[in-house]
């Protein structure tokens, strides 16, 4: 369970870096309805940074899983033989 919380918290390191916002909060329930700076210009970005940081590469399935900060979480968990 903390490498789930280690991961999450990594995720949410790369969207407040990402977004420049140090008080953004998010859930794994978390979409870009949830975040008013979340378009597809952001999407991309999230994306390679998110693999700059965790070492590992989406591919094009991958990013179409990709709607909540938890589908996200999972996907590195599968990357990373975390699940």
């Amino acid at each position: 369970m903390e490498e789930k919380k280690d991961i999450f918290n990594t995720i949410l390191k790369v969207f407040r870096n990402t977004l420049g916002q140090n008080n953004l909060e998010l859930s794994l329930e978390s979409s870009s309805a949830d975040v008013g700076d979340w378009d597809s210009f952001f999407h991309i970005q999230v994306i390679v940074n998110i693999e700059q940081e965790f070492g590992v590469k989406f591919s094009i399935a991958d990013i179409e899983k990709f709607r909540t900060i938890g589908d996200l979480l999972k996907i590195i968990e599968a990357k990373l033989g975390k699940n």
